[in-house]
């Protein structure tokens, strides 16, 4: 006799990703924005710090980064939707050695272009510079826009 679950009589449904027009070949505008549409960005950074890593220099870091929000300003205002950051913490075991990551988002493209011209966000990247190797290994970033694939 099988053990009582709710997965014992569970039937799997296939239900579309997309939705496609008639000739199946156009995706759902649901999931196609306008062309001229403004759309966010996500930058991540992905980091591997050393396995002696000085956590003092380390918080201070990302201390200076969670700020971003706030200090990064252009034409008088801050631009970054958010930040977000913290130490891996997956039980999958596919880290690759990742120990922290950083996600911050932005508006637009432009908004993630300023960014990168940005004196806070240079204040920040001398910041992990400074600490390279000896504290942080190895540094992945990565943008994408959501929904684009």
């Amino acid at each position: 006799m099988k053990p009582l679950s709710p997965w014992n009589d569970f039937q799997p449904r296939i239900v579309p990703f997309v939705d496609y027009q008639e000739d199946l070949d156009i995706v759902s505008p649901a999931r196609t924005p306008h062309k001229d549409a403004e759309m966010s960005v996500t930058h991540i950074v992905l980091i591997h710090a050393a396995p002696d890593a000085d956590q003092v220099k380390l918080a201070e870091v990302f201390t200076a980064t969670e700020a971003l929000k706030d200090t990064s300003v252009k034409d008088g205002k801050g631009y970054v939707r958010s930040v977000t950051a913290g130490v891996q913490n997956s039980k999958s075991g596919r880290g690759g050695g990742i120990t922290h990551a950083i996600v911050i988002e932005f508006d637009s493209a432009a908004d993630r272009d300023y960014f990168a011209t940005d004196p806070a966000h240079d204040e920040v990247t001398r910041m992990m510079l400074k600490i390279m190797p000896s504290d942080i290994a190895t540094v992945q970033v990565i943008d994408f826009t959501p929904g684009v694939y």
